[in-house]
């Protein structure tokens, strides 16, 4: 039902966002208003981490192993996934590689690529790691429940500190916020870097 209701919620923005010149004097400030959502989201993941600091600091330490695993496997994941993809669909493997180093992250991957490579390239950069960020919040409350809610982290990227984080706190446990949270940072802190590292090679 979880899944529907974010289906749903993501055509009706569409087809509201599709209508927007008509709106313009509604949605003059929406940039502002996902910006201010997103700090508001990352103070209630404080508050979170704030409330209970022992317990949620010694599960990480108690599990930074499970965590370093975690970014590695996200890292490398991401990367091999995206170059099976560009040789299945003849593509060039270096921008398939440095899509995958946006680990989701698409208003940054997109404009990046479009930017050094070509629209073509951009296009296909925010595409992919859009639906990276919107499989995440569709098939995260299945998968882990199949696997393991630390481990299905992964598949969200750089989005698990924002906006794919109250999908896993919702479908995984409280004490995911953490780990989670520092998962998304690392990978948003790491992306700029590693796009420009990979379009170098």
């Amino acid at each position: 039902m979880f899944t529907l209701n974010v289906l749903i919620i993501l055509v009706v923005g569409g087809f509201i966002g599709y209508y927007s010149p008509l709106l313009g004097f509604f949605f003059s400030d929406i940039n502002l208003a996902i910006e201010l959502a997103i700090y508001a989201l990352i103070f209630l993941v404080g508050f979170e981490v704030g409330g209970s600091p022992r317990r949620l600091s010694e599960r990480l330490a108690e599990n930074s192993v499970q965590f370093t695993l975690l970014m590695v496997s996200t890292v490398t994941g991401s990367i091999v996934g995206s170059l099976m993809a560009g040789f299945l669909f003849n593509l060039d493997l270096t921008v398939s590689a440095a899509i995958g180093a946006g680990f989701g992250w698409y208003s940054l991957t997109g404009p990046l690529l479009t930017r050094l490579i070509s629209v073509k390239a951009g296009y296909m950069g925010f595409l992919a790691n859009f639906l990276r960020e919107i499989m995440t919040m569709t098939l995260y409350p299945y998968i882990s429940r199949k696997t393991d809610p630390f481990s299905a982290i992964s598949m969200g990227g750089a989005t698990t500190m924002d906006t794919t984080l109250p999908i896993i706190l919702k479908f995984g446990s409280r004490e995911l916020a953490l780990p989670a949270f520092l998962h998304g940072a690392l990978l948003t802190m790491a992306a700029p870097s590693l796009i420009m590292f990979i379009l170098s090679l």
